[in-house]
């Protein structure tokens, strides 16, 4: 740690670095690691009686902090694997079903979503076919509904949606938060955290990287404007549909 903040004195205004160290000597890494090494020592001591109620409590904390730090090197693997392909771009076609959109939805807003707020989910068809790869995009879109469930204000809706326009497919997600100006948010780096002050939850600050990164390789693009509504931010991903697929479907469905 003491040669971290050495270094961290020395590097003179280098952005990036900083905020890098920042994230590694930070509480996301510090604290699960600090508790089990804590549970650890404890449970090595001498006559100890542990009622069953705190042998669960204890297991418990182990295995959140031992999830967290799992969470966090998925998450630094998953940027670092799309960054050394930063300059591939997919140009095969993927099926992107409503069906697994929703358990996206699903399954991010069961984690994140703040305590009475609310997901509305909807799409102008059940199926798209689109240019990239599913792996990548997947990627992309949890992390922008995570965060949008994370940082959303009390008693606002996240709102997601897909709709075709024009010789393009458009995945939007939109959200109430005072975490972050969409201007920060245009401007935004890997592990950059914004306004620590302004909320408690703080991740490495990979998301929005991971995004940008994933949806730029399946020839996509991520426009972040702000809504009419005080506070409202939309994340409008764009990607290139397959024409002649999506026609014989809708010939199909007719």
């Amino acid at each position: 740690m003491r040669e971290l903040q050495k270094i961290y004195s020395d590097l003179n205004g280098n952005a990036l670095l900083k905020s890098t160290i920042d994230v590694l000597t930070g509480h996301e890494f510090m604290i699960p690691i600090n508790g089990i090494l804590d549970f650890s020592e404890f449970l090595q001591r001498d006559n100890i009686s542990l009622s069953d109620e705190d042998k669960k409590k204890i297991v418990k904390d182990i295995n959140v902090g031992a999830a967290q730090l799992k969470g966090i090197a998925h998450r630094l693997h998953t940027w670092h694997d799309l960054l050394l392909g930063s300059s591939i771009y997919e140009h095969e076609f993927f099926e992107l079903s409503s069906e697994c959109i929703k358990m996206l939805v699903f399954e991010e807003s069961k984690k994140n979503l703040i305590p009475d707020a609310l997901v509305v989910v909807s799409f102008d068809r059940t199926e798209y076919f689109v240019k990239g790869n599913k792996k990548k995009f997947i990627a992309a879109v949890s992390e922008l509904i995570q965060n949008a469930c994370k940082f959303s204000e009390i008693n606002t809706a996240v709102s997601i949606s897909i709709k075709q326009k024009g010789k393009k497919v458009i995945l939007s997600i939109s959200n109430f938060s005072v975490a972050a100006t969409v201007y920060e948010l245009q401007r935004y780096r890997a592990f950059s955290r914004l306004h620590k002050r302004k909320t408690s939850q703080q991740g490495i600050g990979l998301g929005l990287a991971i995004a940008r990164l994933g949806i730029t390789q399946c020839n996509g693009q991520l426009k972040i404007s702000r809504g009419v509504e005080m506070n409202k931010i939309i994340m409008d991903i764009s990607l290139y549909k397959n024409d002649l697929v999506n026609k014989k479907m809708i010939a199909n469905e007719k």
